[in-house]
């Protein structure tokens, strides 16, 4: 199972995050993926319960805690997101978390128009997803 991870800031808007969470999952060439993991702090906000929708998946919101436990599997470190959460990657973040103890991200944090996204999963035996 792969799981997107999203982060966004208020001027993200339905259409950009759904186009680039579909450019990271094909760049993870994954059929699996069944979940979209975000921030539970963002809680109040409607665009990922329109992503998770369009895009078929099973919203999941991660806390801040499960979050935090998993900053050393991020490979993305962006200073802006650290000094608002204390995160190097709100998007990795949230994939590793809902992907599961042993995930591995499998596309590193991909940014754009005020979107950020990131792929993680279980490695199967043998290193194939």
């Amino acid at each position: 199972m792969s799981v997107l991870g999203m982060g966004w800031n208020s001027r993200a808007t339905v259409e950009k995050a759904v186009a680039l969470a579909k450019t990271v999952v094909q760049d993870g060439n994954t059929s699996k993926m069944t979940h979209l993991a975000v921030p539970a702090f963002k809680h109040e906000s409607t665009l990922p319960v329109a992503v998770a929708s369009e895009l078929g998946l099973q919203l999941v919101w991660i806390s801040q805690q499960d979050m935090l436990d998993v900053q050393v599997k991020c490979q993305t470190f962006s200073q802006k997101t650290y000094s608002e959460t204390g995160m190097a990657s709100v998007a990795e973040a949230c994939a590793l978390a809902a992907a599961g103890r042993g995930a591995v991200l499998l596309v590193p944090r991909r940014a754009a128009d005020h979107v950020t996204c990131a792929l993680a999963g279980a490695l199967a035996e043998g290193g194939a997803q």
